[in-house]
């Protein structure tokens, strides 16, 4: 039985927090990604830098899903985040200090793949918690 865009989506977070990398057979092979201070990368950069890197420095990171959306081929998720800071994340040594984030993520998809990722997260909110002062 073929699961909702909804029921994807959520599959698309957990087996995240799971594998520590996109579960790239959820989706399309042309996927791209669109997040907060990054220039558009495909699924598999997204596997192979992107996600690697986030969960070096943060390997206990959860993403709670507070709320889900579903409209026709688009769902967006309301996420916090929380974890560990254990690596080096933007320059910034580990603090093992713990952190917790807000996040937005909107998928659209393409008969039940997601085809396009836009996510934002409260980075300022997030380097703050590990010590970055502005």
């Amino acid at each position: 039985m073929k699961l909702s865009n909804k029921e994807t989506a959520r599959q698309a977070i957990e087996l995240l927090d799971l594998r520590h990398e996109p579960a790239v057979e959820l989706y399309t092979k042309k996927s791209m990604a669109y997040m907060l201070n990054h220039p558009p990368f495909d699924i598999n950069s997204y596997k192979n830098i992107h996600a690697p890197k986030f969960f070096s420095a943060f390997p206990d990171l959860v993403h709670n899903i507070e709320n889900i959306f579903e409209d026709g081929d688009t769902v967006v998720l309301e996420i916090v985040c929380t974890g560990t800071h254990k690596g080096t994340f933007l320059g910034i040594e580990a603090t093992n200090k713990q952190i917790s984030y807000r996040s937005v993520v909107i998928y659209k998809f393409d008969d039940g793949k997601i085809s396009q990722t836009r996510a934002v997260y409260d980075q300022m909110g997030l380097l703050e918690q590990i010590g970055v002062v502005f």
